[in-house]
This record gives structure tokens, C-alpha cells and sequence, in this order.
């Protein structure tokens, strides 16, 4: 397991806190304010950040994060230029940083050249959303022995699979709080509450949840059970706004903060 993500839990712990894992597409609205997005989550309180590679088909994203996608994409953000963004990432702050993305993107990229740029750039670990624990692909050893693979267990999983998915996660386990796809809801499922505890006895690594976390208090309640909360549309759809110049980055960080507090 790599040794950042492992210790900030581990850290954590020890002040019996549980992690806050913003999520941000990497390049949105463009490339140099996605930075100092990146720089106020950190001052916020962010534990470990999920950086969203764009694609153009992000099937299991709601409109809020395929927008988003769309707005880096339409800046010219691609693999490589996430490359460089973490490089400068790693000149402002050394938070742990998982790479979220679709198979597609990593496989025409090459998963051994992606694993060896993301890791010497500055990755912890990757989550690939549409590839399956099972399945063998040229250069996935490659990349499991340079990145945390983080895996994806969901309410509909079946037991047998959570446990096989427990025990290959690293890093964490992203524990899928409902079905569908990703987006604000106003209340919370009991979903992200049985698939948590269905899963402690199995769990090799953390059990974090995300998908659908709206507010600083839909956060708190799943701090109560889990081990770490992933907001990913609330603060992008903050983003939209910053972007549009009806926000701003200290409202953005301000919003990050109450987040932040509310999971700590």
C-alpha cells in the first residue's frame, strides 16, 4: 500500500478524525485556476484529493462532473497536461492524491507509461471506475506495483464480491453510497449505511464514502460510520459558479472548510 495515503489514515486515526476527499476534475474551469482550486481545498482541510482525468463519456457521472469534464476538455486538458498540473500540485503541497478516471483515457495512453508518468509526477493512487477487480490487462500489475488501485464496492455488489474486493483494494475502499449516477441529493440512502457495515469484518484498508454528498451535515452523519467522506459534485457545481463569476474562491473555500470540519 502506498505509504501516503496509508499514513494520512493512519495519522487520522491517531487524533480520532476521519478523512475529507474533495473531488476536482483536473483543468476546470482552466489550467491555472484548477491550481489554486486545488491550493484552497488543501488550506480547507482536505485530507486526500480525488483529480478527475476528463473524458468524454464519463457514464456513471451526472450532468454537474460531465460538465465539468467537458469545460477542461474544452480547454485542451488531457493526460499528459494532468501530468503537469500534479507536477505543480507537487511545488504547492504534498496532500496525497488519487487519480480518478475511465478505463478508456489510461488504455489508450498505455497503463505502464500512465502508471510510470502518474507515479514520477506525483500520483498516490488511481481509481479507474469502469474496470473490474477481476479483469487482467497488459502493464495492471505494472501499475498496481506504482499506484494505490482503489476499487469501487456498490449496494447492488454481491457478498461474494465484496469480499474479493475488499481484499484487493488499496489505499481505501470507495464505498458507493446508492445506485445510479453522481449528483447532489437532498437526503441521504440507508444504502451507504448497510453497505458500510456489511463490509468492516471484510475491510483491508479504510471503507471511505462518496457519490451523492451534499452538505456539511449529509457529511457528518457518514463520518459517523465510515472512515473518510468523497464530496465530488457539491464542490464542483461551486466550481460552475467560480467559473461563471457568480462565486468565488474564498466562498469555494469557505464551503471546502465546513466540509472539513464537519467530517475532522
Amino acid at each position: 500500500m502506498n505509504g501516503k495515503i496509508s499514513s494520512t489514515f493512519a495519522e487520522l486515526n491517531q487524533k480520532g478524525q476521519k478523512a475529507f476527499i474533495p473531488f476536482l476534475m483536473a483543468g476546470d474551469p482552466f489550467f491555472e485556476l484548477s491550481l489554486d482550486l486545488i491550493e484552497a481545498l488543501d488550506e480547507s482541510g482536505a485530507d486526500i484529493l480525488e483529480l478527475g482525468i476528463p473524458f468524454s463519456d464519463p457514464l456513471a457521472d451526472g450532468p454537474i462532473i460531465q460538465k465539468s469534464a467537458m469545460r477542461a476538455l474544452k480547454e485542451g486538458m488531457n493526460i499528459d497536461k494532468v501530468f503537469s498540473l500534479l507536477q505543480r500540485i507537487r511545488k504547492r503541497t504534498d496532500i496525497p492524491v488519487v487519480l480518478f478516471s475511465y478505463l478508456n483515457p489510461i488504455f489508450r495512453y498505455g497503463l505502464e507509461r500512465f502508471a510510470a508518468k502518474a507515479a514520477d509526477s506525483g500520483a498516490d493512487g488511481v481509481l479507474i471506475v469502469d474496470l473490474p477487480p477481476e479483469e487482467t490487462l497488459e502493464g495492471l500489475e505494472f501499475l498496481e506495483e506504482k499506484l494505490d488501485r482503489i476499487l469501487l464496492v456498490t449496494p447492488s455488489t454481491s457478498l461474494d464480491r465484496r469480499k474479493v474486493i475488499a481484499a484487493k483494494s488499496r489505499g481505501f475502499l470507495y464505498c458507493v453510497s446508492r445506485y445510479g449516477i453522481t449528483g447532489i441529493q437532498k437526503d441521504l440512502s440507508r444504502e451507504a449505511y448497510e453497505l458500510v457495515k456489511s463490509l468492516e469484518a471484510l475491510k483491508k484498508v479504510p471503507l471511505c464514502v462518496g457519490f451523492g454528498v451534499s452538505s456539511a451535515e449529509q457529511a457528518k452523519i457518514i463520518a459517523s460510520y465510515a472512515d473518510g467522506v468523497v464530496v465530488g459534485s457539491a464542490l464542483v457545481d461551486e466550481i460552475s459558479k467560480v467559473a461563471e463569476g457568480k462565486s468565488s474562491i474564498e466562498r469555494f473555500k469557505d464551503f471546502a472548510f465546513s466540509l472539513a470540519k464537519s467530517i475532522h
